[in-house]
């Protein structure tokens, strides 16, 4: 079955508002992705030809469209609202390298994490992102999750330390429900979620 047969798998009816339709849909596709694996992790026998076939089809797709949109830099006409997506984009890519599948590189993610913060610094954080925190919260914990560099990553973590206040989380589980609501996979981001709240959130 296909996204618009089922309507939106989250929880969170806004994130539907936040994203374009287009990054919208493949965000429901890195959904069924994840929920395909999770499947396949507790009981592979349930996963036939019919859904290896999905599978491979949809993370084509998604793959394809995370990377074809243009960059900021290659946008005549750029606004807040263009970073602001391009800021979600490359979080998804981030989780696409993460938890659908092992990057194959540090160097790949070097130049995720790089652009997504240059996007940040042009999407007005003081100001753009109040609606959607928890929106901010998801990438930059993917964000956080993909920096190898130790400079990028402190930039993450005071971010993350500045969101979490703002969305007045108080535990690592609290931080955890939020993440829920968009992508998350527990069996890649659990250790590295609980290190995090426990170096740095407290």
């Amino acid at each position: 079955m296909f996204p618009d047969q089922l309507g939106s798998p989250f929880d969170n009816v806004r994130f539907e508002k936040f994203l374009w339709k287009t990054l919208f849909s493949t965000a429901c596709d890195l959904q069924f992705l994840t929920h395909l694996l999770e499947l396949h992790k507790r009981e592979p026998s349930k996963i036939g030809a019919t859904e290896r076939e999905f599978f491979e089809d949809t993370y084509a797709a998604a793959q394809h469209l995370l990377v074809s949109l243009p960059h900021p830099v290659d946008v005549i006409n750029k606004s807040i609202i263009y970073y602001r997506q391009n800021c979600w984009r490359m979080g998804a890519l981030l989780y696409f390298n993460i938890a659908i599948r092992q990057c194959p590189t540090p160097n790949l993610l070097k130049s995720m994490t790089s652009r997504l913060i240059e996007s940040f610094q042009e999407s007005d954080m003081s100001m753009a992102w109040t609606p959607f925190s928890d929106v901010l919260l998801w990438i930059l914990f993917m964000g956080c999750c993909g920096s190898w560099d130790k400079t990028e990553k402190g930039w993450f973590v005071l971010e993350l330390r500045r969101v979490v206040r703002i969305l007045d989380l108080h535990s690592v589980e609290e931080m955890e429900d939020s993440l829920r609501a968009f992508l998350y996979r527990s069996s890649v981001f659990y250790e590295p979620l609980r290190e995090l709240w426990e170096e740095h959130m407290q």
